[in-house]
């Protein structure tokens, strides 16, 4: 049966398809009330008139029934209880995965700023031994500008004197 609006869809039927395991429940209810019906017919028109003989027997059929319906209902409660575990399982073990990716990649982040860090730091280290290094050849620079002034001013002085002593002979 297709739906009136055109789509192609066939309508779902109100039992089900009974090749579907859903519905196998159904129809085993159905089978169970059915022979009851039955076999409540069949000992009437057999003879059995006595209500102690009818019970007996109707109990044995529906105590078969029920025992064979919960059998199926039991079954299937604990497969859909296994399977909705399952999921809840699988999806903690996705999660618990995912996890474990991520602390993953936060240690190797970690790693890879620590290993930035000690290498700033040694820059830093290595700038500040040249700083100290630029500071003490600046102290020695004036030191050998301040004894090239002297040395400069004491030349100075000699050669003015020489030139004194020249022009006094």
């Amino acid at each position: 049966m297709e739906e009136g609006n055109g789509a192609g869809k066939k309508k779902e039927p109100l039992i089900g398809n009974c090749r579907d395991s859903e519905t196998y429940g159904f129809w085993i209810s159905m089978a169970g009330i059915c022979s009851v019906i039955i076999t409540v017919f069949l000992l009437m028109i057999f003879g059995m008139r006595q209500s102690s003989d009818i019970v007996a027997v109707i109990g044995i059929i529906t105590s078969f029934a029920g025992t064979v319906a919960g059998l199926f209902v039991g079954q299937k409660a604990g497969s859909s209880g296994q399977k909705s575990v399952e999921k809840v399982l699988d999806s903690t073990v996705q999660a618990s995965e995912q996890k474990d990716q991520i602390i993953n990649s936060i240690q190797e982040d970690r790693r890879t700023i620590e290993a930035k860090i000690d290498s700033m730091r040694r820059v830093s280290e290595y700038n500040l031994h040249k700083l100290d290094e630029m500071k003490i050849l600046m102290r020695s620079k004036k030191d050998i500008q301040g004894l090239a002034e002297g040395s400069l001013d004491e030349i100075t002085r000699i050669i003015d004197d020489m030139k004194t002593k020249n022009e006094c002979v």
